[in-house]
């Protein structure tokens, strides 16, 4: 039985994978986030300069040679804190999207399975949702403190409701199915049900759902830092690198324009990922 799930799962994953190949948004979304995500890692060698070296007779030097992002009224590398700031938009837009999506699944399963559970599991997804994203993430901020492990935490209570939602939508679809009417008809227990019949059938809303969880962590994690509630002082942080800016538009456009560039290029390249990934995945979207 294994041996033939897998000769018939195969197929299907070269089918879907040709299919998002051959979709150009998805490929040059894809392209991009590999390359700042290289860019993150090997930011350190790509710098000479340290993100927090503070050097005050550079302050607010145009690019050049030796600066090729110029400088910040403190004198620091623009272009050494905007790569140093790739990673902490990616970790924390990664992680978000992971612990949203992993804990999302698992409270759509519960839900969608032992129904007396549902009502009271997303009744609480209700409440959350019922809160505006930003403010909600402010006020977390706000009570537990300036610290990047305290941002994923928020970020995750704020996303987690959307992606609960996206993937107990899949789990009520896939429970009124032929075959997982068989499993039950079998004697099959409610985790073998959930393990090998539901959660490969959400798979695929949930991928698609985290890709656009980390777009918007990304772009939420710049707010908060923005607005002084997100990463602390210390951490190279695109939003931090705006709030800075901002009031120096005229003298030093170079603070903004960079680090602000880089944020609008990785949330559009993981929209686009995620758009070639929902065409790929979801065979109602074929397209001739």
């Amino acid at each position: 039985m294994a041996s033939e799930i897998a000769s018939v799962a195969a197929p299907r994953r070269r089918a879907g994978l040709r299919r998002l190949l051959s979709r150009r948004i998805a490929v040059v979304g894809g392209v991009l986030i590999v390359v700042i995500t290289l860019v993150g890692l090997a930011a350190p060698l790509l710098t000479p300069y340290d993100p927090n070296g503070l050097q005050i007779s550079n302050r607010l030097k145009p690019p050049s040679g030796a600066h090729p992002f110029g400088t910040d009224n403190f004198g620091r590398d623009v272009w050494a804190r905007t790569v140093f700031g790739t990673r902490l938009s990616l970790v924390v837009g990664l992680s978000t999207a992971l612990i949203t999506a992993v804990l999302g699944t698992f409270l759509a399963l519960l839900a969608g399975v032992y129904r007396f559970l549902g009502e009271l599991i997303m009744r609480v997804m209700d409440g959350l949702m019922a809160l505006p994203a930003t403010l909600l993430a402010i006020a977390i901020m706000a009570a537990v403190g300036p610290r990047v492990e305290n941002m994923v935490v928020a970020l995750s209570l704020v996303y987690l409701p959307r992606s609960t939602r996206v993937a107990r939508a899949a789990v009520l679809v896939v429970r009124e199915q032929i075959f997982v009417e068989a499993a039950i008809a079998l004697g099959a227990g409610n985790r073998g049900i959930m393990r090998r019949h539901i959660l490969p059938g959400v798979l695929s809303p949930v991928i698609v759902q985290a890709t656009y969880v980390f777009a918007t962590a990304v772009l939420l994690e710049a707010s908060l830092s923005f607005l002084g509630v997100g990463a602390p002082p210390e951490v190279p942080s695109w939003g931090i690198m705006l709030s800075e800016g901002r009031l120096l538009m005229r003298n030093a456009p170079w603070m903004t324009v960079f680090p602000g560039t880089l944020l609008a290029l990785t949330v559009l390249s993981v929209n686009m990922l995620g758009d070639g990934l929902r065409d790929a995945l979801d065979p109602k979207t074929k397209r001739g």
